[in-house]
């Protein structure tokens, strides 16, 4: 009765315990700007921040998602079968790796490798394959619907480390793979060998050792091919591993004694094969260990990826106030346009990482001459002089990628491809840099002091190839810092470079009914 009592109380605190997790998942709200945002949505950090792990700049999509009370649009949520999917190979993953890892783990601990010198048993061999196939299919589902593009695997620290664990588990495969065939064989083989090599008087029957007193164990059930629970061998003297066992020697009572044990054949010597199982069998244990160390990274290290520069509103209204100042013209462009309306500063565009290749190095000294009260050590940021389409997609994602693909972004290319005057160097590099690349754009370079090359910089041309490795520059028709978009529909904007003898489509419209 008391027993039955105690089987009650257990399980109504597991009835409690399930209804009260049960309630708190059902009465979690909807997704916040929290570390847990990501899970809940399916979506990685960088959908809504600049740096990979959180915090700082918020893209686009972030500053949507701010702006619509912490909530996600509808049209961004992942599909519903994305989420089943994720589900169940993320279950399937965890489940199989638990599998896998849990009998590397049982091997190291209780067997020990020692068991395995006769070879891999079937069954294990089996689930051991069949747990690393599993991984491979739910691990490549879950990049696939975790990792947005390839660029994310080495510049969020999500795609380094799993770059890490990848790697990990590919050597992990590759020993798996090894040791269940190439290495399985030759320990079998081994095996036959040694024991063909015993002496005539050891074929007799299956014997284990106590306390120098030999007992038969051919007939016993608990003894299968001279094995005992895979830990103890047939010819092996037992009298130290009784003394730490649950059991005593009052089990030895049901054996046949066969009297004075006589010395056999050392069974402690190992062949190459099986030295080589136990120099892969710490290896796969150590690489396991760097698996879970991964994991463990994913949620509590440090970032690795370089964080993105925190934004400042005091930095930014700096900016402003100063180049009110020392620009007075650039600043009263700027305050008439649709960027000082919708108050994006100075930084929302200049700003830069502090390691960028086109951060302003001089710009670093003008916070410490102090010349307004705005040109302050405490304002100071990394600033790029040049903005890039890859800047103005921040804000503009869908113009941006549009620009990409356009024959505007290619046109370097394009010269280089049908002008033989670049080709064959007809012109001079002066030529060049205030003619063709003028519109077209140049390759801009930085010198050993880390300013711009005059022969590359200032040009606006429309295929400039930038710093960043993006092409183009949106102030050759918006041209800065006022960025009109009714400026870049006007036809004299398109004949600022579409003029002369190789391309006079803004002569043909003058003379056109439309341009007349």
């Amino acid at each position: 009765m008391k027993h039955q009592r105690t089987i009650s109380l257990w399980a109504a605190t597991w009835f409690l315990a399930s209804l009260l997790v049960c309630i708190t998942v059902l009465s979690v709200p909807s997704a916040k700007a929290t570390p847990y945002f990501s899970a809940q949505t399916g979506q990685p950090c960088a959908f809504c921040h600049e740096n990979p792990s959180g915090g700082s700049t918020l893209t686009p999509q972030g500053y949507a998602f701010r702006a619509r009370g912490y909530s996600l649009d509808p049209d961004q949520r992942p599909s519903r079968w994305r989420e089943f999917l994720s589900l169940g190979a993320g279950f399937l993953h965890i489940l199989f790796a638990v599998v896998w890892f849990g009998a590397i783990f049982y091997i190291h601990l209780f067997i020990k490798p020692r068991a395995l010198v006769k070879g891999v048993p079937r069954g294990e061999r089996l689930l051991g394959l069949a747990s690393i196939a599993v991984l491979i299919v739910t691990g490549v589902t879950l990049a696939w619907l975790r990792v947005p593009t390839w660029a994310s695997l080495i510049h969020t620290t999500f795609g380094i480390v799993l770059l890490v664990k990848v790697s990990l588990f590919l050597l992990m495969v590759a020993v798996a793979v090894f040791v269940n065939t190439y290495l399985h064989r030759h320990l079998k083989l081994d095996a036959a060998g040694s024991e063909a090599a015993q002496p005539s008087e050891d074929t007799g029957p299956t014997r284990i050792i106590y306390q120098g007193q030999a007992y038969d164990v051919s007939a016993s059930k608990l003894w299968p091919n001279g094995e005992h629970m895979r830990r103890h061998q047939a010819g092996q003297d037992l009298t130290a591993s009784l003394a730490d066992a649950p059991h005593g020697p009052e089990v030895l009572e049901r054996l046949p004694k066969l009297g004075p044990a006589t010395p056999s054949r050392p069974t402690d010597e190992l062949g190459p094969s099986a030295r080589l199982l136990y120099v892969l069998a710490y290896l796969v244990l150590a690489l396991m260990v760097g698996v879970l160390l991964c994991l463990a990274w994913w949620n509590w290290g440090p970032p690795l990826a370089q964080a993105a520069q925190p934004f400042r509103p005091q930095v930014a209204k700096a900016c402003i106030e100063c180049h009110k100042i020392v620009s007075p013209a650039i600043y009263a462009d700027w305050s008439r346009s649709a960027h000082a309306r919708s108050k994006v500063s100075c930084l929302h565009c200049h700003q830069a990482g502090a390691q960028d290749p086109d951060v302003n190095r001089a710009h670093y000294q003008v916070y410490k001459k102090g010349d307004n009260p705005w040109s302050k050590s405490e304002y100071m940021a990394p600033i790029a002089g040049v903005v890039s389409p890859k800047d103005c997609s921040r804000c503009h994602p869908d113009e941006a990628k549009q620009y990409s693909v356009s024959k505007h972004a290619n046109t370097m290319q394009i010269i280089w491809t049908i002008d033989p005057w670049l080709n064959f160097g007809l012109n001079s590099d002066l030529e060049r840099v205030n003619g063709c690349f003028h519109c077209h754009g140049t390759v801009l370079k930085v010198d050993k002091d880390g300013k711009l090359d005059p022969m590359t910089w200032p040009n606006v041309g429309v295929g400039r190839i930038n710093l960043d490795g993006s092409k183009g520059s949106c102030a050759a028709c918006h041209t800065r810092h006022r960025f009109a978009v009714s400026e870049a529909r006007k036809p004299d904007t398109c004949g600022q470079c579409h003029l002369g003898p190789d391309h006079p489509q803004i002569e043909i419209w003058d003379e056109s009914k439309h341009g007349a």
